[in-house]
């Protein structure tokens, strides 16, 4: 039997990827293997929004997108929403809380890992947001906006990005 161990940072981090294959040989005995139905826990669950901002900026990872605050043209690897200033964000599906960080250019970040993708909500007002760990339902409170420092030249908006396969995904389309 092979167990493959992967251990992954951040798509954008310039650590690569690093797996380790162990052989281990068992005395194993054969069994038949019977045909079960699917349970409401192996079906795929559904997602929702984050909130109910129009998006002000999508999903663009290979056309460039021009930056008011960073005066510059860059991909965007989320999707902007607008949002008003007492809006919650909320969880877009049953997940556990994987990390809670303070991001130089998108300010205070929330990730969740929902199984089927991570999801990142960043520019969240920090000390009023979930804390590591905490396990999640889908419409939670994550917490409300504050500010995207390499965005804050944009209206109020929650940036949101969706990490799948350790790749940036669309996250509109990741959330169908």
């Amino acid at each position: 039997r092979y167990t493959t161990y992967i251990s992954t940072t951040q798509p954008d981090s310039s650590v690569q990827i690093q797996t380790t294959q162990m052989y281990t040989q068992e005395n194993v005995t054969e069994t038949p293997v019977r045909a079960t139905t699917a349970t409401s826990e192996s079906k795929k669950q559904s997602f929702m929004l984050p909130c109910d901002g129009q998006i002000i900026r999508e999903y663009s990872p290979e056309i460039p997108v021009y930056c008011e605050t960073m005066n510059d043209w860059r991909t965007h690897n989320g999707v902007d929403f607008s949002v008003a200033e007492d809006e919650e964000v909320l969880s877009v599906g049953k997940g556990k809380v994987s990390k809670v960080l303070v991001d130089s250019a998108y300010g205070y970040t929330v990730e969740v890992d929902y199984g089927e993708f991570t999801a990142r909500y960043c520019g969240m007002k920090q000390g009023e947001c979930v804390g590591i760990n905490q396990l999640l339902n889908k419409g939670d409170s994550i917490g409300q906006v504050d500010e995207v420092p390499c965005e804050k030249k944009a209206e109020r908006h929650l940036h949101f990005e969706i990490v799948k396969d350790g790749d940036y995904a669309d996250p509109i389309k990741a959330l169908k």
